[in-house]
């Protein structure tokens, strides 16, 4: 659904107009300020919400359309190159690695199974290189 303005937006999802809008002016306000986001989303992704049209999509599990109840979209932090499972703190979890959807991957438009094949291949081969590395701080 594509409103003109917040109060729309907010009525039309059923949440609470007032909620959104300062939500939406703390998210503007770190940006202006520099500070960092609240959901950790990096700079470069970010861009005050000014104007309308605003868009709502329904990320429901009871919107038939989304295929959550079946598809893992990620859910783990790992380091890009070794694909180990990283901790809140950002250090690796030794001998914890995360391939596939279960750490990568975002589909865009519709979700279409065989390219997940893709990512399981390209992170396995990062994950596989890094258990065979010989690096001293990967133990099994």
């Amino acid at each position: 659904m594509t409103v003109g303005t917040i109060t729309e937006l907010a009525r039309k999802c059923g949440i609470d107009a007032f909620e959104l809008d300062a939500t939406i002016a703390d998210y503007n306000r770190r940006i202006v300020d520099g500070v960092d986001d609240a959901a950790l989303k990096a700079d470069g992704y970010r861009k005050p919400i000014t104007s309308g049209p605003f868009l709502a999509v329904d990320f429901g599990i009871e919107n038939q359309r989304m295929p959550f109840v079946l598809v893992s979209l990620g859910g783990v932090d790992v380091d890009e190159h070794s694909r180990q499972v990283l901790r809140n703190d950002g250090s690796a979890i030794d001998g914890l690695y995360a391939v596939g959807r279960t750490a990568v991957g975002v589909c865009t438009g519709q979700y279409v199974s065989g390219l997940s094949l893709a990512d399981f291949v390209f992170t396995g081969r990062r994950a596989g290189r890094h258990i065979t590395s010989g690096d001293p701080g990967t133990r099994l």
